[in-house]
């Protein structure tokens, strides 16, 4: 289940590249919303109208990704609409001051997954226009960078971007990004998905692979790692199976004709370390990469050592014998109880003991749903009998071990601090705002228990516009 939750959260994302994700603009909203006015427009059949006061929960906005500034102190954060999750503004939170502010922002766009450069100097964040009948066009993505105010903001690639990493120098950007097809006869996106990097000083954009990806098939954020001369991505085995048929002459669908094979198993290996002494790493020359496996198909961060931070089971980590995993999350050796017998739902009495329905609004917004989940979590099953998921720091590659990990579940984006003492996540779900919805900070060496939780901005943002 974790595993198709965070994907579905990238997906989400993902998905609004290829379809309109609705920023609307109707008649009548009140640029305090952070929306903008216009004359009657016929929205698109299925989409519902855009009322900019909608709230659940008590709030307006809520937290959808999150990274560490370069201080350890400054969080930025993507804050959405929450009835239109494509509809964003950046939120930059400042932990030692309790303290948010909302960076300036056009009414006529959204903006998402900013961070920050090593230096501090500049934020980085994917943007796209919000079009006619209140839509924010997705498949407009650019990549912008901004001052830390966020005063001044310039383009940095006129290219549809997502999910940027820095170099760890600060040099160069990598991310994935859309095949333009310059033919107006044909979809924009023919082209499938491609990783390249972007050097900081000359704009210059370069191909790392020409792949052509199918939309989906890409995970996550890809990384260079600290020498700067090989990077790392995550993708669905099945596009290196697919070019292994292909260079055989075989059925030209991978999936299909893997199936036909009788006493196989489907591939495994989903992360790739590439060298950019081969680029563009393309049909001819992919058996360069170096292929390995994480679980749940995605790299979640990686810290200044280069060790990729990623979330597993840890009843399997167990059972292999991980020393990480078995010093992570014991079991509570008093707790006799099974799945069957978990603390939260004995005798029927959940509703008793986790009572969310008693919660207002206001402290829905300063995140006690969220609180009540972690006790719920505690005292349930998975975390009493020290099983569960959590998150493991491991170098790249095929015979990497784990070297620490997090006793955090549930979480759907996290960012490490620069010194790797802390971790900023958003907990429950990236994609739709619940009751447990939350922005959460854990220390490496801290139990669940001890999460701290922020609240989230009030109602209102109140729009400035950058100077470009």
């Amino acid at each position: 289940m974790k595993t198709f939750r965070v994907l579905a959260a990238t997906a989400a994302l993902l998905g609004a590249t290829v379809l309109l994700s609705a920023c609307d603009k109707i008649p009548g909203l009140n640029p305090k919303f952070g929306n903008f006015g216009g004359g009657q427009q016929k929205l698109p059949a299925g989409v519902e109208p855009f009322d900019p006061k909608a709230t659940k929960f008590g709030i307006r906005w809520f937290p959808t990704h999150v990274h560490f500034g370069p201080d350890g102190d400054t969080l930025l954060v993507s804050l959405c609409h929450v009835s239109r999750s494509g509809f964003c503004r950046i939120g930059k939170y400042s932990i030692s001051r309790n303290h948010w502010d909302i960076l300036p922002f056009e009414e006529q766009r959204t903006y998402v997954t900013p961070i920050f450069s090593p230096d501090g100097q500049w934020i980085v964040y994917s943007s796209a226009p919000c079009q006619t009948g209140a839509l924010c066009d997705a498949r407009d993505f650019q990549l912008f960078k901004t001052t830390p105010d966020g005063s001044k903001s310039e383009i940095l690639a006129d290219t549809v971007a997502l999910h940027p990493s820095f170099a760890h120098n600060g040099k160069k950007l990598i991310y994935w990004r859309w095949n333009i097809i310059k033919n107006p006869d044909r979809p924009k996106f023919a082209g499938g998905i491609d990783l390249f990097q972007l050097d900081w000083e000359t704009k210059k954009e370069t191909a790392l692979t020409h792949l052509i990806i199918a939309p989906g098939d890409q995970r996550g954020r890809p990384f260079f790692l600290p020498d700067g001369e090989s990077f790392v991505f995550t993708m669905n085995p099945y596009v290196i199976r697919h070019l292994d048929y292909e260079a055989e002459g075989k059925a030209s669908n991978a999936r299909e004709a893997w199936k036909a094979q009788e006493g196989k198993t489907a591939p495994t290996e989903n992360a790739f370390i590439g060298s950019m002494a081969n680029i563009p790493i393309d049909r001819n020359n992919y058996k360069t990469l170096e292929a390995f496996q994480i679980a749940n198909y995605e790299m979640l961060d990686m810290d200044r050592e280069g060790r990729i931070l990623y979330m597993e089971h840890l009843a399997q980590k167990k059972k292999e014998g991980n020393p990480v995993a078995l010093a992570l999350r014991p079991r509570d050796p008093s707790y006799k109880g099974n799945p069957a017998e978990s603390a939260g739902f004995t005798g029927g009495d959940r509703a008793q003991r986790y009572p969310y329905a008693n919660l207002t609004e206001e402290q829905l917004r300063q995140g006690e749903g969220a609180r009540l989940w972690l006790k719920e979590v505690i005292e349930g099953y998975d975390n009493r009998a020290g099983e569960g998921y959590a998150l493991f720091l491991r170098k790249p590659g095929a015979n990497a071990r784990d070297e620490a990990g997090i006793d955090i579940d549930w979480q759907c984006a996290v960012s490490l601090s620069p010194d790797g003492s802390r971790l900023a996540f958003i907990w429950s779900n990236c994609a739709i705002v619940g009751k447990k919805t939350a922005l959460g900070l854990i220390g490496r060496d801290q139990r669940m228990k001890d999460i701290q939780f922020i609240d989230w901005p009030k109602l209102d943002l109140t729009p400035s516009v950058p100077k470009h």
